[in-house]
């Protein structure tokens, strides 16, 4: 037994050896490592510290913050009842949550009658650090390959993000291609990496994810007719030529004129039975159908 999982306290399935696979995350050559990697957890250690840090010190500039907002200054001649009064309207009244508008009150007697605030410049209404709260969202996504436009964090590149998008085709592609593709792609290798002991010849990968227009325009470029036809599960050899044919109207063109040039035609050299040469017959069978349908498919792809 190799290892165990337990519910509660409770044994409720063991492993051998054989059963399990380690699959290696953030692989590193340090000799010390003894070929274990290096958790994300891990590496975000500074990244996870700093980001507690600024959680800290914004929630700490709301509750426990000691630099007021500002200086309040009464200029005028006042009498000490007027001020100690003033004083404690304004902490009973103005100071507001968690005596966040508690002002220190100075007096000058040199000038007219009237008050002035001296802002101190600390607001944490601001939220302090905003981008670098952002950098390290940004680190913490890319570490475990994840975009953070997915979790509602701006990212730092200078395209318009697609999740502000009206269409929901351009989202879901967004998604897929940022999110889904690469956790796929890490189930992948890990299923190949079982299937490498079982069978080398056998090779694991996903398929049905991919836009079909795009699929096809990319097939049309490289297939033959015949080969659509095999995909297809429809029988194939009737006419060998129509079967070679390119599906991209580029190439068929240029397919066609080396049929042309290759057909015998009336009056070509024949042997002395009356037919055809063997090296005529041999190159391209006289096909009056498969030419026909090959004209005919020339035709459709054009247009």
């Amino acid at each position: 037994v190799k290892a165990v999982e337990s519910q509660d306290g409770r044994v409720v399935h063991w492993f051998r050896r054989d059963q399990l696979l380690y699959r290696v995350r953030n692989p590193r050559p340090d000799v010390w490592g003894q070929g274990y990697g290096i958790a994300e957890p891990e590496l975000m250690i500074r990244v996870i510290t700093g980001f507690l840090n600024v959680m800290t010190f914004n929630l700490k500039s709301y509750e426990e913050n000691h630099i007021p907002k500002g200086f309040l200054t009464l200029f005028g001649d006042f009498r000490e009842e007027d001020i100690e009064e003033f004083k404690a309207e304004w902490a009973a009244y103005v100071a507001g949550v968690s005596n966040a508008w508690r002002l220190p009150v100075l007096i000058s007697r040199d000038r007219e009658a009237g008050a002035q605030f001296t802002p101190t410049g600390v607001n944490p209404s601001e939220m302090h650090f905003v981008k670098w709260t952002s950098f390290l969202v940004a680190i913490q996504c890319a570490l475990y390959g994840i975009d953070p436009e997915e979790i509602g964090f701006e990212s730092f590149s200078s395209r318009t993000s697609s999740l502000n998008d009206a269409s929901i085709e351009s989202k879901l592609a967004s998604s897929r291609d940022k999110g889904l593709y690469p956790l796929l792609q890490h189930l992948e290798a890990t299923v190949n990496t079982i299937l490498a002991g079982v069978d080398p010849a056998v090779e694991f990968y996903w398929t049905g994810f991919q836009d079909p227009k795009e699929v096809w325009e990319r097939d049309r470029l490289a297939l033959t007719y015949g080969e659509l036809r095999q995909r297809l599960g429809l029988p194939t050899g009737r006419y060998p030529i129509l079967d070679d044919a390119p599906l991209n109207p580029s190439l068929l063109s240029v397919y066609m004129q080396a049929v042309q040039a290759n057909t015998p035609e009336a009056g070509a050299p024949n042997d002395e039975a009356g037919g055809p040469t063997e090296e005529a017959e041999g190159q391209w069978p006289e096909e009056d159908e498969g030419l026909e349908a090959l004209h005919q498919l020339a035709q459709v792809l054009k247009g």
